[in-house]
């Protein structure tokens, strides 16, 4: 933006310097014709061509700068038109689809009340409480998005972990992977909950790319300034060139696996509204160590 406004300056001062230049002249010849004569005659071919070289010149920027001002406030409507279009389909995930989804949820717990072992009602109302929640992060995921403050409470984050671990108890099984958790009864920080995101992204990936290793490792590290949550897999070692590129926006390292490569983008835009760090390390002695970092004057 600094850039954009010495540009405009500069476009600016020339238009004066034009303007004051044009009124001297007008000046000169509504005062005296003789002086203009005197300076018209004065002035070499060269001179003339070389003033004129820099007038057309002077005029040139000056329309460069009015097309690129015209340019940008096309795409600002653009882009705010989009944004508003974006908010549009927000509220309608938040709102209109939440509702049925509540709705759902009420019923199967319901009819839960008189079938308390009926297996498909508990994956009804498991399924719907989720998507609820769902509709309550996106709104937090659209603040997150666009770098906006949020709101932040007191969270121990070993009852989160343990929380998520908890719902990928299905996959994992499946998969034919344990996890492990290491962790000291209390991590108090202050968090939004959309923090349980990085957790489940971390461990999703694990179990995605990493189901050879066969275990997962969820483990803590503190020193004096920071304090570290680790999720280890065992699986292939991530190549250094890759390290700080998955966590960009679409970046894959396999093109053949499946997904749009959103996930650790999203991550580090949660771990930054939350002033901290995330980042990837080779595990021992073999796989990978996901990590987010909150430094200790973030922890209670």
């Amino acid at each position: 933006m600094k850039t954009e406004h010495k540009i405009i300056g500069i476009s600016i001062l020339f238009g004066i310097l034009f303007w004051i230049g044009d009124a001297i002249l007008d000046y000169i010849v509504f005062f005296d014709d003789t002086l203009l004569e005197v300076m018209i005659t004065d002035v070499s071919p060269f001179e003339i061509y070389l003033r004129s070289l820099v007038f057309v010149l002077f005029l040139t920027f000056g329309t460069i700068i009015s097309t690129f001002i015209t340019k940008r406030k096309q795409v600002e409507k653009a882009l705010q038109e989009t944004n508003q279009m974006k908010e549009l389909l927000l509220d309608i995930i938040t709102h209109d689809i939440r509702n049925p989804a509540g709705n759902i949820y009420n019923v199967a717990a319901t009819m839960l009340e008189e079938q308390p072992d009926n297996e498909m009602l508990l994956i009804i109302k498991g399924s719907s409480d989720k998507l609820v929640k769902v509709m309550e992060n996106a709104t937090v995921l659209a603040q997150v998005t666009n770098g906006e403050k949020i709101d932040m409470k007191e969270m121990n984050l070993t009852e989160v972990i343990q929380s998520v671990a908890k719902e990928y108890s299905g996959r994992l099984h499946r998969s034919e992977m344990t996890i492990e958790l290491d962790l000291p009864a209390k991590i108090m920080v202050e968090a939004n909950p959309i923090i349980a995101d990085v957790f489940s992204n971390y461990i999703s990936n694990a179990i995605k790319y990493a189901s050879g290793g066969k275990k997962i490792i969820i483990d803590t590290e503190e020193s004096d300034e920071s304090l570290t949550i680790n999720v280890k897999d065992f699986g292939t070692t991530i190549a250094e060139e890759h390290w700080h590129k998955i966590f960009e926006r679409t970046y894959q390292i396999d093109d053949n696996k499946k997904g749009r490569g959103l996930g650790l983008s999203i991550v580090k835009k949660i771990a930054e509204a939350h002033h901290a760090e995330v980042g990837v390390k080779p595990n021992e002695p073999t796989g990978n160590t996901f990590y987010i970092k909150f430094s200790i004057l973030q922890s209670l």
